[in-house]
């Protein structure tokens, strides 16, 4: 696992959140595995997913990845609440993992929560 980011992702953008969502998951697709099986890797889930960004191939388990610069302790932030609602009574919820990052200009991953 490689803790450094491709930031050349991000170059001709100006939004520092489409940056990071670029940059992180990319990083994301490259770097995680499955933790519920021994699968090497996830695949990226197509972009109409709205509840989910990997899942394993192996398994079927489904990852949600969020991020952020600043480590956090109370809460995380997450997408749309009727989604993921509907994520979970149908069973499908996933399981979230928790990127903090160093941005620009290093890019690093600092900490990953699952």
């Amino acid at each position: 696992m490689t803790l450094q980011m491709n930031s050349a992702l991000a170059e001709g953008y100006t939004s520092a959140s489409q940056m990071a969502r670029l940059i992180t998951e990319d990083w994301g697709a490259s770097n995680l595995y499955c933790c519920a099986c021994q699968t090497d890797t996830l695949v990226s889930a197509p972009t109409i997913e709205p509840a989910y960004d990997y899942f394993c191939a192996g398994c079927a388990a489904r990852y949600q990845l969020k991020s952020g610069k600043k480590w956090i302790e109370k809460r995380i932030t997450d997408g749309a609440l009727n989604k993921m609602t509907e994520a979970v009574e149908s069973g499908n919820t996933p399981n979230l993992l928790y990127l903090h990052y160093h941005p620009a200009p290093t890019w690093t991953v600092a900490n990953l929560l699952l």
